[in-house]
């Protein structure tokens, strides 16, 4: 940064700092390694506006959105970095901050946190059955009066089945609440109750469990075994007992029988596989294609799978035993599936239906199908006695070795509606369980770093009249003999609290693992607020600043981290910063640190484990940050809109943070008047426009160029006093001072008071009032307002001169886009399209390949070790790109090279294809370069079907003949009205998803349209390849699809037009090997 900054060739550039997963989106765990980075360039955007952008590309791929390879994996003319249009069309919004995850773009905005429900009489329910918006946290009876033989059980983790999807859907028959395991402590026992007592960890069955407490009969639950956490207690019961119960009371499993198991990735299927194996029985499965290695991991063989998603597994699995089929099936699924399965008992035995949806009559069963018993079950009808002998039995097999637990995904039940989607969508292997926050345990140790500072003794004595805490161990760096310590514990010792003060340089490991260590009983909570500042801008910080602050920030919450790892805490609260957020200038050192913080948290809780990094704003004590800054550093917050936040205040919004699901909160003090005066004058950072409404960059009046605007209709001998009076009024604003006229303008920045922070503040200032760039050095080079001014003038008189009066413009700005978007908006997307296509004729075009230049770009996507080549081809519908394959190329990585080509024209600067042959030969040369002589599959999605079926018969035309041609939902219109048709569905799609359509150019809208005149011009001819049509069984219009009827096989999965690319690029990918297999 310091060298890019420096270099004065490069001081008109903005430079592009990539990371891989260095945000957190959603629930992911950031990499702790290049959180920091975010911190540090977002302090280097604020004191160096539009110099840089921040793009984080998510963990699993590399910076040209292709699959890592080894060095040197790459064929002969494909492509190692990004296609251009991609990046400008990813930047082209100017957002300075910027996150990629599955093609969608993504952008930073603080937003109010809801209030959530205080106490622990609450749970997550169904407000409203039929969709999964209607989950919501709801009052729960769980406080009512015991029966003789119940228990209550502060829940800590609760598991999540389909079951309660269905619930929540509406679809599951009867009345039944959510949830049915989980893991916690005993709060209180019946007058009935023997072998349990408040405190003991338990886990097994319980009702309605989605919430801090939950009751059920005491021979529901056994004691959880030392060293398993609440997670793995919540996910076993139910799936084990359920598979147990199915196979060992119900079906009678032998040793030397075979079982099918049905859905074996899921929670039932891996215990049902394990058990099935421990029993001696030999276990055959199905599973979704990309899960079959977590099966095989099982121990189950590769021969012995097969995909659940059709039914191919009946004659799989009767060649594979020979004809004899099975003795015993677990099933879960419904529909042909079940008639398939049965005819895998030909020689009799037992099926066992665990679902609910498609319940046969058992003796209709046994009289179709000859020694053949159907068994449909619930567990509950074990009984509760069974259950709890059952749940014995598992541990036993677990304490054996014989079973292990199935891998486990957490949520916070606070937001387990992202949890039910995700088991809606069938995308777990295992089980899924949402983790529920533990209240502050009395007994146990509070740890508080910083603790004998102003904020470290204000939240000691909160944790004790708030939470009931009674031990406290305080750590500083000068302990008992730090300032007004003595008086700190006197006061904490009257209210009843047993307080330890320790000197512990917490970011040396050896230290703070002695004190961790020596605590008696359990560590109930961490509250990490230790912390310095070095302040310095960008261009001046050290290697030795930069040290000083991370050491008690970052390598102290590591080490607390790491160190507190087998501790089951009800807290672990980070004090983080909102410069990490904001990037304060002058402080890249210290947000640096804090985004470390901030994405520690987020790991934590991806993890399972409790976190909050808590972003504060400005202290009104001293005992915070504030009482290390000046009054200018002050004054310079309360202009960006942070006023100082109360110590009351304070204290209840982390009260309010320890109730909220979020990982990472920043409570601050915004004066939005501020915020709402930055927006008027286009100064509002982008990271507030979720709070308050941004002028429209169209209407700005402080947007580029404006200065020059501003001169042009002013005499030449006034110019100079219009500058002076514009660096005058900026420099005004930041000394505080109400106007201009109190600023000399005569005089020294540095006699003024301007220090480093100043001059960046002003810097920016002038940038935004004037339109010009300006060097970072401006106030150093130029140390006057008058000698500012004289350069300002400088730099805009000559443009002014010759510029036109400034006039008033229209909001709006009446580009191409804004007229389609306001067709869509209208309802007349249709008569559009020929408007879109009209306008493209006059768009410069090529007529051949050689006339291009040779050009046609390819980039890599996947890569495997099998001799034939997969060639992708996008629809050219704008925002599609190579890239759009990259979930669909996941499905071949490690087996199959698999590229995708940029279409011609769509790359920057590039002249659109005269005529669709034009086009296919680009694509043809650029193909034939990457696969050489290997054997290649075209694949194309959408309108790049249409593309790819005319390069497989240029191919032909030429003698080569490609090993496959694959069509993803591609139309085939047969005239002009059908294409209209095709492109006023798929535009109005598009514009209504607001994937990003608002940021494509005039120039993508255009390539888009050229492609749809040629397209209505042209005629497939036959070709040779076989071929496979992928159709989407939801339509995306309820007008008919224009149909493709020269594939050799189609097929049609669950999903829409944009889903079989999307969300559902696996199963496409999925029925593409299983066809390429044949």
């Amino acid at each position: 940064l310091q060298r890019w900054l420096s270099s004065g060739v490069l001081s008109g550039s903005r430079l592009v700092v990539v990371t891989r997963n260095g945000v957190a989106v959603g629930d992911e765990a950031p990499d702790l390694v290049q959180a920091p980075v975010w911190g540090l360039v977002r302090t280097a955007q604020s004191e160096n506006p539009g110099r840089f952008t921040l793009v984080d590309l998510g963990a699993e791929r590399t910076v040209d959105g292709a699959a890592r390879t080894e060095p040197g994996a790459g064929a002969a003319g494909v492509a190692d970095v990004a296609v251009a249009p991609d990046w400008v069309g990813l930047l082209a919004s100017e957002e300075p901050q910027l996150a990629v995850r599955a093609g969608e773009v993504l952008v930073p905005r603080l937003a109010r946190v809801e209030e959530l429900p205080e106490g622990r009489a609450w749970r997550l329910g169904v407000r409203e059955r039929g969709s999964l918006d209607g989950l919501a946290l709801l009052p729960s009876d769980a406080e009512r009066p015991l029966g003789p033989e119940e228990v209550r059980v502060g829940v800590r983790a609760a598991g999540l089945n389909f079951r309660d999807v269905l619930i929540a859907l509406g679809t599951y028959p009867g009345e039944a609440p959510l949830g049915s395991e989980a893991a916690g402590v005993v709060l209180e026992v019946g007058s009935e109750v023997t072998g349990l007592v408040p405190g003991d960890r338990v886990m097994g069955l319980l009702m309605d469990p989605f919430g801090p407490v939950g009751i059920t009969d005491h021979r529901m639950v056994v004691p959880m075994p030392e060293g398993w956490s609440f997670t793995q207690g919540a996910a076993m019961p139910l799936v084990f007992l359920t598979a147990y119960y199915a196979l060992t009371d119900l079906g009678g499993l032998r040793s030397g029988e075979r079982v099918l198991v049905h859905a074996a990735a899921g929670g039932v299927g891996m215990a049902a596989v394990q058990i099935a194996r421990h029993l001696g029985a030999e276990v055959l499965a199905t599973a979704s294609e990309p899960k079959w290695g977590t099966v095989r991991a099982l121990g189950v063989a590769e021969e012995r799978i097969a995909s659940s998603r059709d039914l191919g597994f009946r004659e799989r699995f009767l060649r594979v035993t020979g004809g004899e089929g099975v003795d015993v099936v677990l099933n879960a699924l419904a529909g042909d599936f079940i008639d398939t399965s049965l005819d895998l008992l030909p020689r009799g035995g037992r099926f066992l239906e665990m679902g609910k949806a498609d319940i046969r009559d058992a003796e209709a069963v046994a009289g179709a199908r000859a020694g053949v018993r159907y068994v449909s079950f619930d567990l509950l009808e074990a009984g509760p006695d069974r259950i709890q002998e059952m749940l014995r039995d598992l541990v036993a097999l677990f304490a054996r070795g014989a079973l292990t637990h199935s891998p486990v995904r957490t949520w916070d039940v606070r937001r387990g509606a992202d949890a039910f989607r995700f088991l809606r969508e069938g995308r777990n292997v295992g089980k899924v369980v949402l983790t529920v926050p533990a209240p502050l345990d009395p007994g146990g140790t509070v740890l508080i770093t910083g603790g004998t500072g102003g904020l470290g003794a204000a939240f000691a004595e909160h944790f004790v009249r708030e939470y009931g805490a009674r031990n406290l161990l305080l750590l500083s760096r000068r302990g008992a003999a730090g300032e007004g310590v003595p008086g700190l514990v006197a006061g904490l010792e009257e209210l009843g609290a047993r307080v330890r003060v320790e000197a512990c340089d917490v970011a040396d490991r050896e230290q703070l693992a002695a004190v961790i260590s020596s605590v008696e009983g359990p560590l109930t909570a961490v509250v990490h607020a230790a912390g310095v500042l070095d302040d310095g801008v960008i261009e001046s910080l050290t290697p030795e600043q930069l040290d000083r602050v991370m050491r008690p920030k970052l390598d102290a919450a590591l080490h607390l981290h790491e160190l507190t790892a087998g501790s089951e805490l009800s807290a672990f609260v980070l004090f983080s910063s909102v410069a990490s957020l904001f990037g304060s200038a002058g402080q890249g050192n210290y947000a640096a640190a804090n985004a470390f913080l901030d994405a520690l948290a987020a790991s934590r809780r991806a993890a399972g484990l409790p976190a909050t990094s808590l972003a504060w704003g400005l202290w009104a004590t001293a005992g915070g940050m504030a009482g290390e800054l000046g009054e200018a550093e002050i004054a310079r917050l309360a202009r960006m809109g942070v006023g100082p936040l109360p110590t009351g205040l304070g204290l209840d919004l982390f009260d309010r943070a320890r109730r909220s699901e979020e990982a990472l909160l920043a409570p601050v003090l915004l004066d939005l008047g501020v915020l709402r005066a930055q927006a008027r004058t286009g100064m509002l950072p982008a990271l507030f426009r979720g709070l308050v409404r941004a002028r429209s960059r169209g209407t700005d009046p402080a947007g580029a160029g404006s200065l020059v605007r501003r001169l042009a209709g002013v005499p030449e001998e006034e110019r100079e006093q219009v500058v002076l009076d514009v660096v005058l009024t900026q420099v005004a604003a930041v000394l505080g001072h109400a106007s201009g006229s109190a600023v000399d303008g005569e005089r020294d920045f540095r006699e003024l008071g301007i220090d480093s922070l100043g001059a960046v503040e002003l810097r920016n200032r002038l940038t935004q009032a004037t339109g010009l760039r300006l060097a970072t050095t401006l106030v150093f080079d130029h140390p006057t307002p008058r000698a500012i001014a004289a350069l300002l003038l400088d730099q805009a008189g000559d443009l002014a001169a010759a510029a036109p009066a400034p006039v008033e413009s229209g909001p709006g700005g009446g580009t191409l886009g804004a007229l389609l978007r306001h067709a869509h908006t209208s309802g007349a997307i249709a008569e559009a399209v020929p408007l879109l296509t009209g306008a493209a004729r006059f768009r410069p075009a090529f007529g051949s390949a050689a006339e291009l230049g040779g050009a046609g770009h390819v980039a890599r996507l996947a890569s495997g070790d099998a001799r034939t080549k997969i060639v992708c081809v996008p629809s050219f519908v704008v925002g599609s790109s190579p890239h759009q394959f990259m979930r669909f190329a996941d499905g071949f990585d490690g087996e199959w090279d698999v590229f995708a080509c940029s279409l011609p024209g769509y790359r920057d600067a590039e002249p659109a294809p005269g005529s669709w042959d034009a086009a296919v030969e680009v694509l043809t040369e650029s193909i034939a370069r990457t696969v050489g002589d290997a054997p290649f599959v075209l694949v194309g999605y959408s309108t790049g079907g249409v593309l790819a079926h005319s390069v497989a018969a240029r191919f032909e035309a030429a003698g080569t003949t490609p090993a496959g041609l694959v069509l993803i939902d591609t139309p085939m219109p047969e005239s002009e009205e059908e294409t209209n048709g095709v492109f006023s569905a798929v535009m109005a799609q598009i514009l209504a998803r607001d994937t990003g359509a608002g940021a494509v150019t005039d120039a993508e809208w255009l390539m888009m349209g050229a492609y749809m005149g040629l397209l209505a011009g042209h005629t497939p001819v036959p070709v040779a390849a076989p071929s496979l049509l992928i159709r989407a069984d939801v339509p995306l219009t309820a007008d008919t699809w224009p149909s493709w009827d020269v594939a050799d096989t189609e097929v049609k999965l669950a999903a829409d037009h944009f889903g079989l690319i999307e969300a559902e690029a696996a199963e496409t990918a999925a029925a593409t090997r299983r066809w390429l297999r044949t």
